[in-house]
């Protein structure tokens, strides 16, 4: 229909863009305004605004003193001291206050922070009497319950931080940074307040809570910087006067004693140090309450600024629009003109063909000169018209000229392809190739083998007929773009014991594919030169992991030998206990950093999937002869000593050598030499923490800190406990490959730029507690629903997704790697601890970490 509108027509609509143009940016500009107007409206009114911010530190402030009056309480034994009860139902008020006044405010509309962190301060003041009670009966230990009132606390001043959401106003915003700063600093006041209290008056550290005091101390100092550089002189020069008065003085005294103290010998009255800190947090209160003002004035300025400027869009709007239709108007007639001379001059010629005709310029602008090229045209045509029939009469002699030529090219292009070192031809659309090779390709790829580019190149092997038919149907299909179509085509194939590097050219006329050229290079020897560096690299890692840890060596290929054993072996094999066994030896394998086998046991395994049947002995042979390779490697390097080897500790040989020397009985020496044959906790944990170290190194994360804690004299029976081991590296390289994330992820999070991986052993009368943790993206459990949903799995609770972590063949990960991604790994971890009679567990949060339980009874360790 746009085609049939006169020009006349279309150059009114052309000109009436920018008329909408402007209305629609005058639109736009007056609805930001109302929007950022509706933003703190949503409150009610700017009174409003400022009586959010002074209710919620209000509710803080109560529940800082309850938290500080609460552990003083406690620590003197005195739970029923009469001043908790006042400050339970201080809190309680001013919990019903901001209950009261957001009761009658549109919650909804609020900025999505603002809201989340209101209803979960909300939640959180809802279970604050049941924290309460458990504190009092003593069912909760002073760091449990100060935590309950630290993430209400929290939660209240993120919801105040939240307030700056509300506008992009600089003076608004640092109105609301300086008091959600000067919150931050009482917060960590407060918390100091509590701590100590309690300290003082049990007069020792709870496990701990040492630590907790000085990271409260460097977190008020950083804050108290923070507010320095960023608030106002005004707030800076209050805030001085409140943090140099003498109670401050006072507090840092006693704060020293607590820091300094020996033996936990502090000599303080808890009660002065109640009152010297609570004073000091009161200071901050009424700097608190003057910040509070300062948002109210600055929320105030905003509004009239942004009617003022819902003011001049109106204004903005309604002049643009009159002279864009001015404007418009006065080009429509001028361009109008120079068309309409232009269409019938074309007009003549086409119902004339009299290409004389000259078309009248009206204008020296764009028009214009399209005028003049016009009339170029003609006499163009015109001249050509005159050419063409003077060369009519020697049309036969330029088609003989012309095809003597083209059969030369054709000589010269023949010669070109019988010497060219690379494989050229060309694929035609239908799959074809043309009739046109060169000799390499001809020698490299006979003709017996079919016509078609996938039957040439395969040569016989089905599988790579299939991939290269494939590829093709989705170049030629149109889905994708040529170039993306092509660059899923097969890069590398293998044929006939060569390597070749395929490459592909598009042959295109406009956007329809005319065919492609192939160009193929033979890179034999290049990949045989890669193998051998391989090769040399995993020798030479091989050799550092046997001078660093020879018992580790001397396990790990005991461990490969007895899976290849397990995975070989013609009687009672199962595919899921052969896929387990490969599963493992991949891990294992690619954890040491023998790359071959890794690689080779990788293949298997994805053989083994796809047939859904055991492997054959075909199938074996590249696994077989990579473990021959590496095994001779290997017995080349440990010569005839292969012994296993016992590590004793200096304090072990000490206690030894007191116990021979007195005369001890036999059966004590006797068991004493016994316990040196098992492995101590400490010696496995070194072990996984330089495997973990060198993993994270091949993955890109080597700035990783692993973390090992051994508590306890814990030793562990070495063949008993293998094939634990053997699997544990699984929950290893999960959390290295898909938990800990990239540096430049975890920093976009707010994270350090470097990972934390934490391994400990710990024991108790009854059992042996191994964790592994990390501090990485956490699991997916939304992820792990939707695959369990799919496979048929219980998936409403948490214990349901828990199990499913564990169910053989579940994979959070599309793409299985040399390291993970087959759903193999945390099932032959469960197998070999139920082998143990242990048990798992699992907790994770979402950006925040996994940890990974494992518990044993004390009858498994030896």
């Amino acid at each position: 229909m746009l085609r049939r509108l006169p020009i006349r027509l279309k150059l009114i609509l052309l000109a009436g863009v920018p008329v909408l143009g402007a209305l629609i940016l005058a639109t736009l500009i007056s609805r930001d305004a109302q929007r950022r107007a509706q933003s703190v409206a949503a409150l009610g009114s700017i009174e409003d605004l400022a009586r959010l911010s002074a209710h919620m530190s209000k509710l803080v402030q109560e529940l800082q003193f309850e938290r500080s009056e609460l552990a003083l309480r406690l620590g003197l034994k005195a739970p029923s001291a009469p001043e908790l009860p006042v400050r339970f139902a201080r809190t309680d008020a001013a919990s019903r206050e901001l209950g009261a006044f957001l009761a009658h405010r549109r919650v909804s509309t609020l900025p999505a922070r603002l809201a989340r962190d209101l209803s979960e301060a909300r939640r959180q003041l809802e279970r604050l009497p049941e924290e309460r009670r458990a504190a009092l009966a003593g069912e909760l230990d002073f760091t449990r319950w100060s935590e309950r009132y630290e993430t209400a606390d929290r939660s209240l001043i993120s919801a105040t931080a939240a307030l700056a959401q509300l506008s992009d106003d600089g003076e608004l915003m640092r109105a609301i940074s300086a008091l959600v700063t000067t919150m931050e600093i009482k917060e960590r006041s407060s918390q100091e307040h509590a701590l100590l209290s309690y300290v003082f008056a049990i007069s020792e550290f709870p496990p701990g809570t040492f630590k907790q005091l000085v990271t409260l101390t460097t977190q008020e100092a950083d804050y108290v910087q923070v507010l320095e550089v960023n608030a106002s002189d005004a707030v800076n020069r209050r805030f001085r006067a409140v943090w140099s008065g003498p109670e401050r003085q006072r507090a840092a005294e006693l704060r020293k004693v607590a820091l300094e103290a020996v033996d936990d010998q502090f000599g303080v009255d808890p009660r002065e140090w109640s009152r010297v800190q609570g004073q000091k947090v009161d200071g901050l209160r009424l700097l608190e309450v003057e910040l509070n003002d300062a948002v109210a004035s600055a929320a105030l300025d905003k509004v009239t600024a942004a009617q003022r400027a819902l003011s001049i869009s109106y204004s903005l709007g309604g002049s643009v629009i009159v002279v864009s239709a001015l404007l418009a108007g006065w080009i429509a007639i001028g361009v109008s003109r120079s068309v309409r001379n232009l269409s019938r001059a074309a007009e003549r010629v086409r119902t004339d063909k009299d290409f004389k005709v000259r078309a009248v310029k009206t204008s020296d602008d764009e028009l214009g000169q399209l005028t003049d090229a016009f009339n170029e045209m003609l006499a163009g045509i015109q001249t050509r018209d005159d050419e063409l029939e003077q060369h009519r009469s020697h049309l036969e002699r330029l088609v003989e000229a012309r095809t003597a030529e083209l059969s030369h090219r054709n000589q010269a292009m023949r010669l070109v392809l019988d010497n060219v070192e690379q494989g050229l031809a060309t694929i035609e659309p239908t799959g074809k190739l043309s009739g046109e090779c060169s000799s390499a390709f001809d020698a490299w790829f006979p003709e017996g083998s079919g016509a078609g580019v996938a039957e040439r190149l395969a040569q016989g092997d089905s599988t790579l007929k299939s991939w290269l038919g494939h590829g093709w149907e989705q170049v030629t299909a149109g889905i994708f773009p040529t170039e993306v179509a092509l660059d899923q085509m097969p890069r590398r194939i293998h044929v006939g014991g060569r390597h070749y590097q395929l490459g592909y050219k598009p042959i295109q006329e406009g956007e329809q594919l005319q065919g492609v050229l192939l160009v193929v290079s033979d890179i034999t020897a290049e990949m045989e030169r890669l193998a051998r560096d391989a090769e040399q690299r995993e020798l030479i890692r091989t050799f550092e992991h046997l001078m660093r840890d020879r018992g580790g060596t001397l396990e790990f290929l005991q461990e490969s030998e007895n899976l290849i054993r397990q995975i070989t072996s013609a009687q009672g094999r199962d595919r899921q206990g052969v896929l387990r066994a490969l599963h493992t030896l991949k891990g294992n394998a690619g954890t040491f950093g023998v790359t071959s086998l890794a690689e080779a046991a990788h293949r298997l395994e994805s053989r083994v999937i796809a047939s859904s049947e055991l492997p054959g002995e075909t199938d074996l042979a590249e696994l077989n002869q990579a473990w021959l390779v590496f095994s001779e490697r290997m017995a080349g390097l440990l010569g005839t000593s292969q012994e296993p080897v016992v590590e004793v500790a200096a304090s072990e040989l000490t206690k030894l050598q007191e116990a021979a020397r007195r005369g001890a009985p036999a059966r004590e020496l006797s068991a004493l030499l016994a316990r040196l044959e098992l492995e101590r906790a400490s010696v496995r944990l070194r072990r996984i923490q330089e495997q973990a170290r060198s993993l994270a190194g091949r993955l890109g994360k080597a700035s990783l800190v692993v973390q090992i804690e051994a508590h306890g004299d814990v030793r562990f029976d070495r063949q008993r406990w293998a094939a634990f081991w053997a699997t544990f590296v699984h929950p290893v390289r999960n959390a290295l490959d898909h938990g800990i994330e990239p540096e430049a992820e975890r920093l976009a999070a707010g994270k350090p730029s470097f990972g934390t991986l934490r391994i400990a052993v710990r024991e108790d009368a009854e059992s042996i507690t191994i964790e592994l943790s990390d501090d990485g993206r956490g699991v997916d459990f939304e992820k792990v629903r939707a695959k369990a949903q799919a496979l048929g799995l219980p998936h409403q609770t948490e214990a349901d997704l828990t199990a499913a972590l564990f169910w053989e063949g579940l994979t959070t990960v599309d793409r299985a790697t040399e390291l993970s991604g087959r759903g193999l790994g945390m099932s032959a971890l469960l197998e070999a601890t139920r082998g143990l009679s242990g048990e798992i567990s699992v907790r994770s949060v979402r950006g925040r970490g996994t940890a990974l339980t494992v518990r044993f009874p004390q009858s498994a360790a030896g």
